[in-house]
This record gives structure tokens, sequence and C-alpha cells, in this order.
């Protein structure tokens, strides 16, 4: 990871996860900084470190998953007023 993190502490929790768990707070830093390249805003790399130890420390983090259905997801109904309804 080449960031520059300044918290110490978050860098010493980050020292201490297992590899498995380093790759999962990397993977989370790397699609936070892609997002905020996409989106053109300055990313918050600190506050995302820190959630993204917590995260890896609680297990609760999933990779994303391929969409399984293709095209648009909802579809709504046209209303239609009762007086055009009824005529």
């Amino acid at each position: 990871m080449n960031l520059r993190i300044r918290d110490e502490l978050q860098l010493k929790r980050y020292r201490k996860l297992s590899p498995a768990k380093k790759r999962v707070v990397d993977e989370i830093l790397g699609r936070h900084l892609k997002a905020c390249k996409r989106e053109k805003v300055e990313p918050e790399v600190e506050a995302t470190f820190r959630e993204a130890i917590d995260i890896a420390l609680a297990g609760s983090w999933e990779p994303d998953k391929p969409i399984e259905v293709e095209g648009p997801r909802w579809q709504y109904d046209v209303y239609v007023s009762p007086s055009k309804e009824a005529a």
C-alpha cells in the first residue's frame, strides 16, 4: 500500500492484520480511490482506512458479485387516472 496514512494508531492496527485481512483493507481502499477518481472528488483516505480495518476485523465484507440479471432492475406500471380508465 503506497498511501500516505498519518494516523499511527491505524497503521499499527493494519500491520497486526493477517495477510488475508490486509488484502480486504487494500481492496476496500482501492475501490474507494477508484470511485473518487471516477467521480472527480477528493478521497477521504484516513477515514476510509480506519473503516476498512474495522470491516476486515469484523469479517463482514463481501466482494462484489456480478449482476445476475442484465437490463433494468425495476419496472413500474404506468399510472392511469380513474377518469381515463373508465372512459
